[in-house]
């Protein structure tokens, strides 16, 4: 007699295999977007972080010189006669950078000004991912009737209000605001916002140096590769937009821009005035009192306007409680 003997199967079928990559697939497909979720979610949650680091910085220079950083000015570490300093280099000891500061290194990576939401950075050296309200930190530059009520004052380049023939030798573009004195309340008056550190063929934002020969504080400058340069704009200021008197604010369009393209002109030719969105979903910009705020791209620019003024005594829309 014969015993049958079973054979055993090995491995799979076409079929089985075509299951089983199908299914891999599909796994993939809903897993890849929440993955995607959760690295933007952590990123924005960093970025906003290091936007609030900077706004306590800001805070913490205020507590020791009882007032806001100047814009730009000279002295500190480096004491030059002609180059300006802006504030983001003045503020490094206070974003533990203090070495940077010492060293006067003109090309350091420092992480506190970095936003890991800016899709288009290239590099990190030297650059700036954030924006002080100018309204703020060049207030006795501007003139405090000017930066109560959003009038430029007639001089520097791209209509930035700052010129060194109206700055103080010593000074550069000079606050002297105290926070005391920002009558509208720090909890109803911007300060910081998220920008781009490289905007297309626009200016690339550095956090050292300020050009002596007017070149606007507003809209940003070209990173170089040798010694701190003393012709080169500052990038990280916003705010100093074509809303020239107060009832401009109901017909001017100045708000910032809803993720535009990083690499290529369509990030604005003025890419710092009013600063960047990331997303869609909106900019997230750290207010006087240090909180931060995210402004919904449907606040209305009367709103935004007047949120950019430290005095001007008019009342936020109901626009402003959208967000968080």
């Amino acid at each position: 007699m014969f015993r049958k003997v079973s054979l055993k199967r090995l491995g799979f079928t076409l079929i089985e295999l075509l299951v089983v990559i199908a299914i891999i697939a599909i796994l993939m497909a809903l897993l890849v977007p929440a993955v995607q979720k959760v690295r933007e979610a952590a990123a924005r949650t960093q970025t906003n972080n290091n936007l609030r680091q900077c706004a306590i910085a800001i805070h913490n220079y205020h507590g020791t010189f009882n007032k806001l950083p100047h814009a730009a000015w000279t002295g500190g570490i480096y004491t030059g006669t002609t180059t300006l300093r802006s504030m983001w280099f003045h503020l490094l000891p206070y974003v533990e950078a203090d070495n940077v500061y010492k060293n006067n290194v003109h090309n350091a990576v420092v992480a506190a000004y970095l936003a890991p939401s800016d899709p288009y950075i290239s590099t990190a050296d030297g650059k700036l991912n954030f924006a002080g309200n100018i309204r703020l930190f060049a207030y006795q530059t501007l003139g405090p009737t000017n930066a109560n009520n959003a009038v430029n004052s007639s001089g520097g380049a791209s209509g930035s209000g700052v010129t060194v023939s109206s700055m103080d030798g010593t000074k550069g573009a000079s606050s002297g605001l105290t926070l005391t004195r920002i009558s509208d309340g720090t909890s109803n008056t911007f300060m910081l916002a998220t920008r781009y550190a490289d905007c297309g063929t626009g200016p690339t934002s550095t956090y050292y140096s300020v050009s002596p020969s007017g070149a606007a504080l507003a809209t940003g400058g070209t990173s170089p590769t040798g010694a701190p340069p003393s012709s080169n704009a500052a990038g990280g200021f916003f705010g100093a937009g074509p809303h020239n008197t107060p009832a401009d604010r109901s017909t001017t369009t100045a708000t910032f821009q809803v993720a535009p393209k990083g690499t290529d002109s369509t990030c604005g030719t003025n890419p710092s005035f009013f600063g960047h969105a990331f997303s869609a979903g909106g900019i997230s910009m750290a207010l006087a009192d240090a909180s931060i705020k995210s402004v919904d791209p449907n606040m209305s620019t009367t709103t935004f306007c007047r949120a950019l003024c430290p005095g001007d005594g008019y009342a936020l829309d109901n626009d402003w409680t959208d967000g968080s």
